[in-house]
């Protein structure tokens, strides 16, 4: 229940989509529990649950197997995705649901027919949702299973050996939010027993500002760093086009939300243009140097660099350090790393990357002293809705209260965007509130974009998937489990 009018971000996109745990089930163990540490102990297998597998046996650090349910309640249900977005859902019963777009008028025609006889899982179909007939085109229609007995979760410490496990069909698939890193394709791509589905992720990896303190505090300093950094020299020399370089935190795949206006900061700019806007956005903000940094064009670099920068009130810069994943876990962030480093130096900005391990940079960021770090670079997966835009920034979001404010950062006119955001109640009245928030966003620079990765999902083709296009990949489903149907 709620004491207030929730918009969609409350309801239902973010308490409508919770887990359910029946109460019968799960009651007394939270009444008999003296605080949350003993109850998140207790393991849950056995619990009633709404897929169709529930956990049969569990060993941590090594694998995780799950049995069918037998008589699960959605078994031989059949769900049509059309192109205009509207969703056939029929139950093993023959009962059908229409969703999406234009729904009023779906159903209306349907209901003039016999949805009974013409929505199953061996006839046609009327066509249900207007004369558009591309709209109509099926991008999945498939049954719902589960068509196998159990599935056996194994877990591997590296993706090099969880790849050697699918190429000798110990396993059929590998889930990893990353994806197939890009030295072992070739590998997968070599075997004749393995496929491949590509996607784009729900995600991007992010350079993020701690604007709690000086220089980070500046907008001409952020402006200024994110001005020299060439988004697409990155991905398309450096990283040899494994990579996509990111303008808008939200996916492209998400196309109702997704704004293609958005551009990145001197977008277009040579190397030299870059240097030039970068020293101009400082001068003008009051900021000095020494000795000025200049593009040399004999030798096509910086020289001199800049040395001696100091900020608008005469402050001096101290060591800066920019923690990133090391090669180990993450090759792309920590060569980008790199390349930061040269280019905040030229400018007479002392940055050191600094390679870090991942859950080492998250306590910092997340959970530790909001001023013991100055710069870092990591990566979000996203959901759906989009409410990240603002979850990630909003003040009363800010980590050191708990939230996923990382940055600090804090700003008046974005807060207000955000009580608008939360209150909305048409998805066309949150869309406008989005795209106006991300544009103060990427103004403001608490993050820079910088890239995101197809993710490569490789599989054994004994595997038969219902469909394998779809935003952030299979894994993100656990590759399908109920709909997969062994060959």
């Amino acid at each position: 229940t709620f004491n207030f009018d929730p918009g969609l971000a409350i309801w239902p996109f973010s308490v409508g989509f919770a887990p359910i745990f029946q109460r019968e089930y799960w009651e007394p163990k939270v009444d008999s529990s003296p605080d949350t540490q003993t109850l998140y102990a207790i393991s849950g297998m056995g619990s009633p649950n709404a897929s169709a597998f529930n956990t049969a046996e569990h060993e941590k650090g090594a694998f995780w197997r799950n049995e069918t349910i037998p008589g699960y309640w959605n078994a031989g249900s059949r769900f049509k995705v059309l192109e205009s977005g509207v969703v056939h859902y029929t139950t093993a019963s023959g009962e059908l649901e229409v969703w999406g777009n234009n729904v009023d008028s779906t159903v209306s025609d349907v209901e003039g027919g016999n949805p009974g006889s013409d929505m199953n899982t061996t006839g046609g179909e009327s066509n249900t949702t207007g004369s558009n007939t591309q709209d109509n085109t099926a991008l999945a229609d498939y049954v719902e299973g589960p068509y196998v007995s159990d599935v056996l979760y194994s877990v591997y410490t590296d993706q090099n050996t969880a790849v050697l496990a699918l190429t000798e069909n110990e396993v059929d698939f590998i889930l990893n939010p990353l994806g197939l890193q890009s030295g072992l394709r070739n590998k997968v791509l070599a075997s004749p027993d393995l496929d491949v589905a590509v996607n784009e992720a729900a995600g991007f990896r992010y350079l993020a500002f701690n604007t709690r303190k000086f220089p980070m505090n500046q907008l001409a300093f952020r402006q200024a760093l994110a001005c020299r950094i060439d988004k697409e020299f990155m991905a398309n020399t450096v990283l040899g086009g494994s990579a996509i370089p990111l303008d808008s935190l939200i996916p492209s795949g998400q196309t109702f939300w997704h704004n293609k206006d958005i551009t990145s900061h001197c977008a277009n700019q040579n190397d030299q243009e870059r240097l030039e806007t970068a020293v101009t956005t400082l001068k003008e903000a009051g900021w000095t140097w020494d000795v000025e940094p200049v593009w040399d064009e004999e030798n096509l670099d910086v020289i001199p660099k800049g040395q001696g920068l100091r900020g608008p009130n005469g402050e001096e810069m101290q060591p800066l350090t920019l923690l990133a994943p090391g090669p180990g876990y993450d090759p792309m962030r920590a060569t980008y790393s790199l390349f930061i480093e040269e280019w905040a130096t030229d400018m007479g900005i002392p940055l050191s990357a600094e390679p870090t391990g991942f859950s080492v940079i998250v306590d910092k960021v997340v959970t530790g002293d909001p001023f013991e770090w100055d710069l870092y670079i990591l990566g979000w997966s996203v959901t759906p809705f989009p409410d990240h835009v603002f979850r990630f920034f909003e003040s009363s979001a800010d980590s050191a209260l708990g939230g996923h404010n990382t940055t600090g950062y804090s700003n008046l006119e974005f807060d207000k965007l955000a009580e608008r955001f939360e209150a909305a109640k048409t998805l066309e009245e949150a869309r406008d509130l989005v795209h106006q928030g991300e544009a103060i966003i990427m103004r403001d620079m608490p993050y820079v974009l910088l890239f995101n990765t197809p993710l490569i999902e490789a599989y054994s083709n004994r595997l038969s998937f219902p469909f394998t296009n779809v935003l952030d990949g299979l894994q993100a489903f656990s590759a399908l489990s109920s709909v997969v149907r062994i060959n």
